[in-house]
């Protein structure tokens, strides 16, 4: 009989809890990914917003966030302030590490260990057309 690895089941009740409470905040769909081939990747605006990843490719995995321009133009009724959640899920033997499109700045850690979930909190901090500004923000 297989044992069941508290650490994993624990960080995907993580991701569960989460894509919950973004339905609850209502913000009306959480965006499930799962990457199981590959060491690199750029989200499109679309897969981030709201996005719940889940990574299973091998040994590491980064990925590229869409510029802020591209999150700006997708957002709806988009002012400073506007914010979305991205939340990880690291099933890789490595290291995900989490590398800002143009535009945005990843502030603090930008990594998930194996086996971890971890969500960003990503705000618009210009919305002005042409100079599109976002922050993602690690959240506890």
């Amino acid at each position: 009989m297989a044992r069941i690895n508290p650490t994993t089941l624990l960080a995907e009740g993580q991701v569960l809890g989460m894509m919950l409470d973004m339905l609850d905040q209502g913000t009306g769909s959480a965006a499930y990914q799962s990457v199981t081939t590959g060491t690199t990747g750029t989200a499109t605006a679309a897969q981030l917003i709201n996005g719940v990843y889940s990574f299973s490719a091998g040994t590491t995995y980064g990925l590229t966030t869409p510029t802020a321009a591209a999150l700006v133009a997708a957002l709806i009724n988009v002012e400073v302030g506007t914010s979305f959640i991205l939340t990880v899920y690291n099933a890789n033997s490595g290291t995900f590490t989490l590398t800002a499109g143009s535009g945005v700045t990843v502030a603090g850690l930008n990594t998930a260990a194996t086996g971890t979930a971890r969500s960003w909190r990503f705000v618009v901090t210009n919305a002005t057309s042409g100079a599109e500004a976002v922050v993602a923000v690690p959240m506890a």
